[in-house]
C-alpha cells in the first residue's frame, strides 16, 4: 500500500427538506457528467468543519443559503468508485420555502425539488433510498421540530 495514499474520500452536504405531509419534498442535484441524482454535497476544504463545507457546497451547487443547525441529525453514506472508498456525511437540514435553485457549477447538470415519491424514483442507489425513508420517519417524528426556522 502507498503510505501517500488516501485511506478514503471524504464529503459533507445536505439533505434539505421542505414541507410537511404529502406536501414534504427534497432537494436534489443531477451530476452533469454521469447524469445520476443525488444530495448537494462535496469535499472540505482546508480549514473548513464538516458543517461549514456541507454549507458552502450546499450554495455553490444550488444558490441555496441554508445553514444546517449545528444539533442536525446527519447521515452516513459509504460506497466505492474505484480504488478508494468514499464516506458522505449528509446534514438533515430544513428551508423556510423552495425558493430559487440554479446549477452553480459546471459538475451539476440540474437542480430539483422532488416529492418523496419522486426522489426515491430518481435516487439511483438502494443505500440513498433507504436514508430518505429515514429522513421521512424522523420528519414525523422527534426532529420535526427542527423545521421551525
Amino acid at each position: 500500500m502507498n503510505p501517500g495514499a488516501a485511506v478514503e474520500d471524504r464529503a459533507y452536504g445536505c439533505i434539505v427538506v421542505h414541507g410537511q405531509g404529502p406536501a414534504r419534498a427534497v432537494l436534489l442535484v443531477r451530476s452533469a457528467r454521469r447524469g445520476l441524482w443525488g444530495f448537494p454535497k462535496g469535499h472540505a476544504r482546508s480549514g473548513e468543519s464538516p458543517h461549514q463545507a456541507a454549507e458552502r457546497e450546499l450554495e455553490e451547487e444550488t444558490a441555496l443559503r441554508i445553514r444546517p443547525p449545528s444539533d442536525a441529525p446527519s447521515f452516513e453514506l459509504t460506497y466505492r468508485i474505484g480504488p478508494v472508498p468514499k464516506r458522505v456525511t449528509l446534514f438533515l437540514t430544513f428551508a423556510e420555502g423552495r425558493g430559487r435553485t440554479a446549477p452553480g457549477l459546471p459538475e451539476i447538470g440540474e437542480v430539483r425539488w422532488a416529492s418523496l415519491q419522486k426522489a426515491r424514483a430518481l435516487l439511483p442507489h438502494v443505500d440513498q433510498r433507504r436514508l430518505l425513508d429515514k429522513v421521512d420517519r424522523l420528519c414525523t417524528g422527534p426532529v420535526a421540530h427542527l423545521a421551525q426556522p
